[in-house]
């Protein structure tokens, strides 16, 4: 994923009311960093983003994940993507093709990557029996026997 970034600088916006300050209102820049976007017109949303002058050109990985969701054909599907290094669990959860959440968490223990997954399906109120989850990025097989035990249908990428 070299064309992709990650980053837990992002919030999702509707387009009609997007404005750059609304990213710099959640969280502090870095002196290197600038905010980016990304339209998100399926979903009448824009994508706002930190990127440094390294990033600038890629695209943040949760945009990679946003752009799954129309290729799972289940009604409920979470896609998740673990990076290890980072300790960060980036998470877009979407009923048919309508994104209702993109968030990202600090996960410094596999038990806290399945907390997020179990609260991310209680927030948007997906059984986790009947719920698609898609796995990218830096899960471990101890991690993947802790998902698989309270979670169906597992696609590990």
């Amino acid at each position: 994923m070299k064309e992709y970034f990650i980053t837990d600088k992002f919030t999702l916006v509707p387009t009609a009311l997007c404005k750059p300050e609304y990213l710099t209102g959640l969280f502090a820049l870095d002196r290197d960093e600038s905010v980016q976007s990304i339209g998100l017109p399926q979903f009448n949303a824009t994508l706002l983003y930190a990127a440094n002058n390294i990033e600038t050109g890629k695209s943040p990985l949760i945009y990679k994940l946003i752009d799954q969701i129309e290729s799972i054909q289940e009604h409920n599907k979470v896609i998740i993507h673990y990076s290890k290094e980072l300790k960060i669990l980036q998470v877009v959860a979407a009923e048919e093709r309508k994104l209702l959440l993109a968030n990202s968490f600090k996960c410094h223990h596999p038990n806290t990557i399945l907390y997020y997954l179990t609260l991310v399906c209680q927030q948007v109120m997906f059984n986790p029996h009947l719920t698609k989850i898609s796995v990218y990025g830096d899960i471990e097989s101890q991690e993947e026997a802790l998902i698989k035990k309270y979670f169906q249908g597992i696609i590990f990428k």
